[in-house]
């Protein structure tokens, strides 16, 4: 298993045919070295994607976000900031760091343009979907032996 990786293990009730209960397992995964910084709700969160039909790769992917969490205030250069990626879909979620530093007064605004104009957020996408897949499938080779 990759050293930096905490994966949370949790089962989610949801309803299928006919409104049966069926429990499904899924996986959240943080993937930072210090998985604590980000154990508290973000300062500020940016949905870039929202969906319930978008399927990659195997994964059906429900929601896309940036997340901003504000670590410490220094009195010359500003807000230090973490910011992550988070990507939920069916089969669990992943939040990666995607940049951390004294970014200025508005980090979010300024990586959502990033992204939406180099077409950023498919890579986003695509990096996620890899490490929750690799994740996964170290959680079930982890849980056969």
């Amino acid at each position: 298993m990759h050293p930096n990786i905490t994966i949370f293990d949790y089962t989610v009730t949801m309803k299928y045919l006919f409104n049966e209960p069926c429990h499904m397992h899924r996986v959240r995964v943080v993937d930072l070295h210090e998985s604590h910084r980000v154990n508290r709700t973000p300062d500020d969160i940016v949905v870039l994607l929202k969906s319930s039909s978008i399927l990659q790769d195997g994964f059906k992917i429900f929601r896309v976000e940036l997340r901003l969490y504000v670590e410490r205030m220094d009195a010359t250069r500003g807000k230090y900031s973490l910011i992550t990626s988070f990507v939920d879909t069916d089969l669990g979620s992943i939040e990666m760091m995607y940049d951390e530093g004294f970014r200025g007064p508005t980090p979010l605004a300024e990586i959502v343009k990033l992204l939406t104009d180099n077409l950023g957020i498919s890579a986003l996408v695509l990096r996620s979907l890899l490490s929750l897949q690799q994740a996964l499938k170290d959680n079930n080779n982890k849980l056969s032996s």
